[in-house]
């Protein structure tokens, strides 16, 4: 039930259909998570208040909404969004339409893959050494932000940019064995700081943020508060 049009992909839903599938998807996640809502769920239900959808849960209830409705949930939806009326307006506005992203085209400008063996590799440290110093072209991560702008992370650059993650790291002490926690949105950013930490010898623990504003201050606060003790 979509149509292309200039590269853009856009829904041809009802509003109707989506407020239906809206509320089933809901339906489904709170039977899944244990949660027991004898009321009939609203549009105007607040997903956290009314409804008790925490981080997670959230994160799990967007990943639903995109994958039944074939789009890309923005980031700035995700952080205000408080009801299913929020979301339901989103994916009934021209907003809403992906652009398709072209791998093959992304894959031309980048040569052919070349195959390297990997056997002998026990970490995804060797993994990105050996591929960063013998086929740095080789596209590791195709990306595509919100705005449907394309970007490729190849492995010589993620070696390039993690290793300045990891010298920075080592010069601010950090030890081999030591967690380092990342709150950072899904970005190009996020795999040279997940990376850079494996080469500094740290831990990687990404970390959901809350997706409220409201609770991303308070959980500030309490880190401080802990931080004083």
């Amino acid at each position: 039930m979509a149509e292309e049009s200039g590269g853009i992909k856009k829904n041809n839903y009802s509003k109707q259909y989506i407020e239906t599938e809206l509320i089933a998807i809901v339906k489904q996640l709170l039977k899944e998570s244990g949660e027991i809502f004898q009321r009939d769920i609203k549009l105007e239900a607040s997903l956290q208040r009314h409804l008790g959808i925490d981080s997670l849960s959230r994160a799990e209830l967007f990943q639903r909404i995109g994958k039944k409705f074939q789009v890309d949930i923005s980031d700035h939806l995700l952080m205000t969004a408080d009801t299913l009326n929020d979301i339901a307006t989103y994916l009934c506005s021209d907003v809403s339409g992906i652009k398709l992203f072209n791998q093959h085209a992304m894959l031309a400008s980048h040569g052919e893959r070349p195959h390297l063996d990997m056997t002998s590799a026990t970490s995804l440290v060797d993994v990105l050494l050996r591929f960063g110093q013998e086929a740095p072209d080789k596209v590791h991560v195709y990306f595509q932000d919100e705005d449907g702008r394309d970007e490729v992370i190849t492995y010589g650059q993620l070696l390039r940019l993690s290793s300045q993650v990891s010298n920075g790291l080592r010069e601010r002490g950090l030890k081999e064995g030591e967690t380092v926690a990342i709150m950072q949105p899904t970005t190009p950013g996020f795999f040279y700081t997940f990376f850079g930490i494996l080469l500094a010898g740290g831990i990687p623990v990404p970390i959901y943020p809350p997706f409220r504003l409201q609770l991303l201050e308070r959980m500030w606060v309490n880190l401080f508060r802990s931080i004083r003790r």
